[in-house]
């Protein structure tokens, strides 16, 4: 039997773990996919002969998805409302002036 001690960690401070333990395999596949997916489509954009500046941004939006891809290893990243919205609005801000610098310079 474990000891009293351990009763008072709800929480195993791992996003994978969380997500795996809460939402079974499913849920820990679609987690990958929702942090892997933004690097997947910089992929495509980073050997497109862009210019510096949207290199930059692309490298950003890389940076950050990384951040998190790493940091839910020993946080549970979602669990706080701010980290999620950071996440989201940086990631769909980025995107977003990345797909009009893109359509300015052709």
């Amino acid at each position: 039997m474990a000891p009293k001690s351990i009763k008072k960690f709800n929480h195993p401070h791992s996003e994978y773990m969380a997500t795996l333990v809460e939402q079974g395999v499913v849920g820990l596949f679609v987690l990958i996919f929702l942090l892997i997916t933004p690097v997947l489509a910089m992929k495509s954009y980073i050997n497109s002969g862009t210019s510096l500046n949207i290199a930059s941004l692309i490298s950003l939006l890389i940076v950050i998805s990384f951040h998190y891809i790493f940091y839910a290893v020993g946080n549970g990243v979602f669990d706080h409302q701010s980290t999620t919205i950071f996440f989201a609005f940086f990631l769909a801000t980025g995107m977003g002036i990345l797909r009009a610098a893109l359509r300015a310079e052709e």
